[in-house]
């Protein structure tokens, strides 16, 4: 065989094989299946909540500043900066040997003033005694006088002896006014006395007041923060010489807008993270919500408390405060990247028996990755989270775990 007619039979043969070759392939993309794969996820009850995140300061719950009413030299210092104290615990004392001198000029002064009642007591006592007498003389005197005006009306007394009865009458009664003014005097006398006793009682007190202003004691528990007294030294009640700060409890301070304010309450619970001290979420309430928006900035002051017993949190930290600003239980819900637009409709797909089947909803309110479904899904219905977009009405489709 010719080399030409060779070559026409290899070309034929090549041509043979490519033909049915083409021809297998074409039979084989007849049969092929065709599926759109999604993942899929079942719809159930939701609870949202809708929440915001703040950053304040982490404030002591109180810190006060301990001003000595009594100036003077400091005697003792009891405490340290830094020192865990209780109230009522004495932080540091002042000299009081001037009050102790005071104080026994104080007791003399109310031993004589109770010397000067008992004494003007003593003197109302005698006048009132010698009233009685003088009183029960004025009326012998009276009935005497009353028996000689008869006897002198029936002749049997002259003149002069009824003059004489009448005079010691008069007498009598001259001198009991003379003793009812002797008591009016002596009363006022104790009244007095009385007034400087309860002066000098009051001054002692004074004193007795002073001297327990002496020790300056701490008006709360909590910690030293601040100690500006030494020994010696002459402490003033013109400036703190100590600050006490109560840190069992700690706040955190935020401020919101008037949008938000409304949909507080006090008691309220929160999440509160303070990053310096603990990894995780700390249990904490709303204590105080300003009831009017600061003039400045129109904020509204929100004050978040927590226990703070162990005293890992300090003030001055930064706290993060989580407030839950709405919240809607067993509803329906749908991830928002799972919701189409078609002609200004909402629209998810389900799956049903492998069909991807369009739904038209209706769209609640916005819990930012998740959107409330009024309307167009019920319970249990296979939602399509991935794939979507690449879905028509019926359209064969494949549920595919993961991606």
């Amino acid at each position: 065989m010719n080399k030409k007619v060779l070559s026409i039979l290899t070309i034929a043969l090549s041509a043979s094989i490519f033909l049915s070759a083409c021809g297998k392939a074409k039979k084989t993309d007849t049969i092929k299946e065709e599926y759109t794969p999604v993942e899929v996820s079942k719809i159930s009850s939701e609870t949202l909540k809708n929440s915001r995140n703040f950053k304040g300061k982490v404030m002591s719950n109180e810190e006060v500043m301990v001003i000595p009413k009594l100036p003077g030299t400091v005697q003792t210092v009891n405490v340290k900066l830094g020192d865990k104290v209780a109230k009522g615990q004495t932080l540091f004392t002042i000299d009081a040997s001037d009050l102790q001198r005071s104080l026994e000029q104080a007791n003399l002064a109310v031993d004589l003033s109770q010397k000067g009642v008992r004494q003007a007591e003593t003197v109302v006592n005698t006048a009132k005694t010698n009233r009685n007498t003088t009183e029960e003389n004025m009326l012998q005197a009276k009935l005497d006088y009353e028996r000689a005006e008869s006897l002198y009306n029936e002749g049997a007394i002259p003149k002069v002896q009824l003059e004489q009865s009448n005079l010691a009458y008069l007498s009598a009664n001259s001198q009991l006014k003379t003793v009812d003014s002797q008591i009016v005097q002596a009363e006022i006398s104790l009244e007095q006395a009385r007034d400087q006793l309860s002066q000098s009682n009051i001054s002692r007190q004074q004193v007795l007041d002073n001297m327990k202003d002496a020790t300056v004691t701490s008006p709360l528990s909590g910690f030293v923060s601040s100690l500006d007294v030494k020994v010696g030294q002459i402490a003033s009640n013109a400036s703190p010489a100590a600050v006490v700060v109560d840190n069992s409890k700690v706040y955190v301070e935020i401020n919101v807008i008037e949008s938000i304010v409304n949909k507080l309450s006090k008691g309220q619970s929160v999440g509160l993270k303070v990053p310096a001290a603990f990894d995780k979420e700390i249990p904490s309430v709303i204590d105080y919500i300003s009831p009017s928006a600061d003039v400045a900035n129109k904020l509204y002051t929100v004050r978040v408390y927590t226990n703070n017993d162990d005293n890992k949190i300090k003030p001055g930290m930064t706290g993060e405060v989580n407030l839950n600003i709405n919240e809607i239980q067993n509803t329906i819900a749908v991830p928002r990247d799972a919701i189409l637009k078609e002609n200004n409709k909402s629209i998810v797909y389900i799956v049903v028996d492998n069909k991807a089947v369009k739904k038209e909803i209706t769209l609640g309110e916005d819990f930012d990755d998740y959107i409330v479904v009024k309307s167009g899904l019920n319970l249990g219905d296979n939602l399509v989270v991935k794939g979507q977009h690449y879905l028509d009405d019926k359209k064969d489709v494949k549920v595919m775990e993961g991606k």
